[in-house]
């Protein structure tokens, strides 16, 4: 799918959906069978990462859109893998979601531990071996948006930035949302529904 050409108003979080402990009572047939049902309702952008129950959301995805190439998955990397081999992180998501390419790879959190360029050469790596057509970055300060973008040097196609935004956090309308909007990037919310508990 050309993303430049479709737009995204809304997608579907899959950290519920690979919830264990819902195993016992949730087969994983229901699961996909799920996932189908909400994309015939019109949802065809999928927010997941290997870090959600061990990759299994990113396992559900590929049995459910094995071959649906108008389903849009972008999935995250952790944190802990900056150090590793990214490229075995970014295949090993690739056989959980049974793909040839992910269409967003995103930088689940930063890691002030690792050095940016690396990372940004690593993704550059997998870029040119057509295993990821974009990048995204999430939780993340303008500040530190600001600063990869000029590390990356235009060599990567930055695409969406994701961070928390809803009725109870609004930070990144304090900069982030309007330096997005100036450098012409797609910002998606996380958790933008959220609730309180209340007790007595």
């Amino acid at each position: 799918m050309n993303l430049k050409k479709k737009k995204i108003k809304f997608g579907f979080g899959t950290y519920g959906i690979g919830e264990k402990k819902s195993r016992n009572f949730c087969s994983e047939k229901s699961r996909i069978y799920f996932l189908n049902k909400v994309y015939e309702e019109g949802v065809f952008f999928f927010d997941t990462a290997e870090d959600y129950h061990k990759g299994f959301s990113e396992y559900l995805l590929g049995k459910a859109f094995k071959k649906n190439d108008e389903v849009v998955i972008a999935t995250k990397i952790s944190p802990i893998n900056y150090k590793k081999n990214i490229l075995q992180s970014i295949n090993e998501s690739l056989r959980r979601l049974n793909r040839d390419c992910i269409d967003i790879i995103q930088l689940h959190w930063p890691n002030y531990n690792v050095d940016d360029l690396k990372i940004i050469e690593s993704l550059y790596e997998a870029y040119s071996m057509k295993k990821i057509k974009y990048v995204g970055l999430c939780n993340v300060t303008k500040k530190y948006l600001d600063r990869f973008l000029k590390l990356s040097m235009g060599k990567l196609k930055i695409k969406t930035i994701q961070n928390e935004y809803n009725l109870f956090e609004r930070s990144v309308e304090e900069n982030l949302l309007n330096f997005c909007k100036k450098k012409k990037k797609k910002f998606s919310c996380l958790q933008p529904i959220w609730f309180i508990e209340t007790g007595e």
